[in-house]
């Protein structure tokens, strides 16, 4: 079997500063693939293995981070609202789960850490949303200078990976025309997964925009809750479209079929971010795009090439609330618009009928803290140990961490197979290679 028809897709729900126990939840999996990959074979060091693990991979210690990427484990890494951000830091800067969390932290005082006295959810008349825009702009760009290529200068850092490697998906909606839809910004050129051409694009979600823009329009787009930052809106004219008609001929032999139009100049688009949709928990979305991507009918053995699809909530609690009052109403129907259970359940549903092997991380009980509480404001300590206090007592729950093993394992037996392929040297270290093995043995 072709290890590489086999994919793994890692999803994101939404949820503003509770991402930070998504965060922990990545961090406790990607502890667990350690330890398989260690029970393995002890002279794994990382997941770049059987190449060498470059310099610099991370702005932290060597004693200080799991040297098992998450990007060496997943095809796809997609999220919403905060979970684009978080997103963008795993697949487009390759991130360890330590870099990640301090950035997400560091992201999330610049963000959170200031906001306006009067705005639209504590007066209902005030049109101003309850953060600065400009706060979320410098938190983005802040992180994309830290982290961008060292001799690098370019000014505007696209959202962009290698095709052959880990991709990014940022869902957004776009409310340009009456009919609200929902949004893909990808990483990468669509249907580069294809070995031949295909015949149509029905269904597929905007295949031909939204291709390898700034990072700074994605973030700011997937991120665009009107309440906390207001929409935003931005020009995707053919220039941004790195997906133009002629980009797409040189890179395939089916774009004459294309039946959606190209961006005219100019065309102005208005996002929101998709938190309250479905798509706030996005893995359903993700799934689908795999299936597009690899076409209609997967290539091989259906049965052995089910994608592996894992899940990471964000703790997200239930809503109740004994008086009913005008406020009370509006925050339970901002909750039941984001309900991200009701896709949990139909993944379950695609896992028994074959379509996917599926796991699901996500504390039940709920942790009862505000997407956007930030306490204290200068630095947030507060805020970050009451998660850290949960997450650890929910992950001591035996059923959990049985979870985490079996998700591990999955992730480990598809990364142990590739690494013996001509192509893993490309997808460890986003490189392009010559067709040459680089293994001189099997790994088990």
């Amino acid at each position: 079997m072709d290890p590489w028809l086999k994919k793994a897709a890692l999803s994101f729900d939404g949820g503003g500063i509770r991402g930070y126990w998504s965060l922990l939840a990545l961090k406790a999996l990607m502890e667990e693939v350690q330890k398989v990959e260690k029970e393995r074979d002890e002279g794994t060091h990382s997941s770049f293995a059987p190449c060498a693990e470059p310099e610099r991979v991370s702005h932290l210690r060597s004693e200080e981070y799991t040297h098992f990427l998450p990007c060496h484990y997943f095809d796809y890494i997609g999220g919403t609202s905060t979970g684009a951000l978080i997103t963008i830091l795993l697949s487009r800067f390759r991130m360890t789960v330590e870099d990640c969390i301090t950035e997400y932290r560091t992201m999330a005082g610049t963000i959170f850490g200031r906001r306006r006295v009067l705005h639209a959810l504590n007066t209902f008349i005030y049109p101003k949303p309850k953060y600065y825009a400009k706060s979320l702009d410098d938190a983005i760009n802040q992180v994309s200078n830290r982290r961008k290529e060292r001799g690098s200068n370019k000014s505007e850092i696209l959202f962009e990976t290698d095709s052959k490697t880990c991709r990014g998906i940022a869902l957004a909606t776009d409310i340009s025309n009456i009919s609200n839809t929902r949004f893909l910004f990808r990483s990468y050129m669509p249907f580069s997964e294809l070995g031949k051409p295909i015949d149509q694009t029905i269904g597929m979600k905007n295949h031909d925009e939204g291709i390898k823009l700034a990072m700074l329009t994605v973030a700011r787009a997937a991120t665009a809750a009107p309440l906390f930052f207001g929409r935003y809106r931005v020009s995707l004219t053919p220039d941004q479209v790195v997906g133009s008609r002629q980009d797409l001929r040189s890179r395939t032999t089916f774009v004459e079929r294309l039946t959606t139009r190209q961006p005219e100049p100019n065309s102005m688009k208005t996002f929101e971010d998709a938190g309250f949709t479905s798509a706030n928990n996005p893995s359903a979305e993700i799934l689908d795009e795999i299936e597009y991507q690899q076409g209609a009918k997967k290539r091989g053995d259906r049965k052995s090439n089910r994608p592996i699809v894992v899940s990471i909530g964000t703790a997200r609690p239930g809503y109740s609330n004994r008086k009913e009052t005008v406020r009370s109403i509006i925050k339970k129907s901002f909750y039941n618009a984001g309900n991200t259970e009701d896709v949990h359940s139909i993944m379950l549903k695609y896992e028994r009928d074959g379509k996917c092997l599926y796991h699901r991380f996500n504390d039940e009980y709920g942790l009862n803290i505000e997407m956007d509480e930030w306490k204290p404001s200068k630095d947030g300590r507060e805020t970050l140990r009451r998660m850290d206090d949960v997450f650890q007592e929910w992950r001591e729950n035996p059923g959990v961490r049985t979870s985490f093993r079996a998700c591990a394992e999955r992730l480990v037996d598809l990364r142990r197979a590739r690494a013996c392929h001509k192509l893993w040297k490309r997808y460890a270290l986003v490189m392009k290679i010559a067709s040459l093995g680089i293994c001189n043995e099997t790994m088990a």
